[in-house]
């Protein structure tokens, strides 16, 4: 399964005509102590927030300003999260990433990248407490040769408790080639659909990286005991976070961006609540995934994320939420793993592999485009046809024992 998924990565980032005969050469200086960055929230587990232009003197070859997160935990761990800055995403062929990086501690440090044509490898170095070291390593030894460089997650692992680190990034560019005069060759192929019980919390590495860790849980092992005993599922979330799922849920009006990002945002606001670990696949692992397997697709096979899950959530009884009830609920959702296509004929893929749910058997679904629905079952595709580029609503109907959902979702043809 592994080799042809690697096989299949590598003939998306290849997936070039024979007119490719020039190349030209490039760097783009993603953050270079001045550029604005952004992070991503939901995946963030750092102490603290970046700030990125920090002036704590010189350090041998790093001159202020740059990216400075600190803090501490009151247990050992690792701190994980995704950085992205105003050039990105870049889109490139034959990437090489560099940096440099300078901890207060003696540390291990991982850097990897997301983006369109999957996720690399994680590449470790050691750092020695306040030092600085310069990295390098080609996003191709992942077999990702070519794509968007859409994030740049960098890790502290296994950082010890009550440990003060503070973390320095500077100089991280992108040098690359990007090929001239190309044009895309079908070269799409038969989807391979994946042999797992997607009750199992146990998923096969897809790409053969190490698999990312899962979201660092609300409760601590006291809170998680406590709390299972007044719930009947194995997630407990706030009034507020229910909210915030059900506006999500309840909103027709969502862009191409949200219907890729929204699935991911509700298992995050329900599997960090999670009461004992292990319960479901990592939704962050899957998400990713999927991401990779639309794009070795070249976007002409899209796997469809689904979630069936039953939760709780504390419904407050007072204005200050200090008396609250217990009350049911139920995630019947979808996503799409690609905002984006360049084809008119797109097939819409249920693998049971990025369906992640708690129940025996995986949701009924509907396609519905322009009026016409399409019965999709679990380990098969349903082809639809779009007669122009632009913005297209795609609707998407569940069911699952006695709960049914409809969702629209939208998906860019360009």
């Amino acid at each position: 399964m592994q080799k042809k998924l690697f096989t299949r990565a590598v003939l998306a980032g290849m997936i070039i005509a024979m007119a490719a005969y020039a190349q030209e050469h490039k760097e783009t200086i993603l953050y270079s102590g001045n550029t604005s960055g952004s992070i991503e929230s939901s995946s963030w587990t750092f102490p603290e927030q970046p700030e990125w232009s920090a002036n704590w003197g010189n350090f041998e070859n790093m001159v202020p300003p740059y990216v400075r997160i600190s803090g501490q935990k009151n247990s050992t761990g690792d701190w994980t999260g995704a950085l992205s800055f105003a050039s990105m995403p870049v889109d490139f062929q034959n990437g090489t990433l560099s940096l440099k990086v300078r901890a207060t501690q003696n540390v291990k440090f991982g850097v990897w990248a997301t983006g369109s044509f999957g996720t690399s490898k994680i590449h470790y170095e050691n750092l020695t407490a306040n030092s600085t070291k310069s990295i390098s390593f080609p996003l191709a030894e992942s077999g990702n040769s070519s794509g968007k460089l859409e994030k740049i997650w960098i890790g502290l692992f296994n950082v010890k408790a009550y440990q003060y680190t503070t973390l320095f990034v500077d100089d991280v560019k992108l040098s690359y080639s990007t090929p001239q005069n190309v044009s895309l060759v079908e070269n799409i192929g038969d989807y391979t659909f994946n042999q797992v019980d997607p009750s199992s919390p146990i998923r096969e590495s897809l790409w053969g990286s190490s698999p990312l860790p899962p979201t660092s849980p609300n409760y601590d092992t006291q809170k998680r005991v406590q709390l299972k005993a007044a719930s009947t599922t194995n997630y407990l979330i706030s009034e507020t976070e229910y909210i915030q799922i059900t506006n999500i849920l309840q909103n027709d009006s969502i862009s191409p961006k949200k219907s890729r990002e929204n699935w991911y945002r509700v298992l995050f606001l329900v599997d960090r609540n999670r009461l004992k670990d292990s319960v479901t696949a990592n939704p962050k692992q899957l998400y990713l995934d999927a991401s990779s397997m639309a794009a070795s697709y070249d976007m002409q096979k899209i796997p469809l994320l689904v979630a069936d899950l039953d939760y709780n959530y504390k419904l407050c009884k007072d204005s200050l939420c200090k008396n609250t009830e217990i009350k049911q609920s139920h995630l019947l959702f979808a996503g799409l793993s690609s905002s984006y296509t360049h084809s008119s004929k797109v097939r819409f893929v249920y693998d049971p592999f990025f369906v992640v749910t708690s129940q025996k058997t995986i949701p009924q679904m509907e396609l519905c485009y322009n009026g016409s629905c399409k019965s999709v079952i679990a380990g098969s595709e349903a082809e639809l046809e779009f007669s122009m580029a632009g913005i297209h609503k795609i609707t998407v109907k569940l069911h699952s024992g006695s709960f049914s959902t409809q969702q629209t979702l939208s998906l860019e043809v360009k």
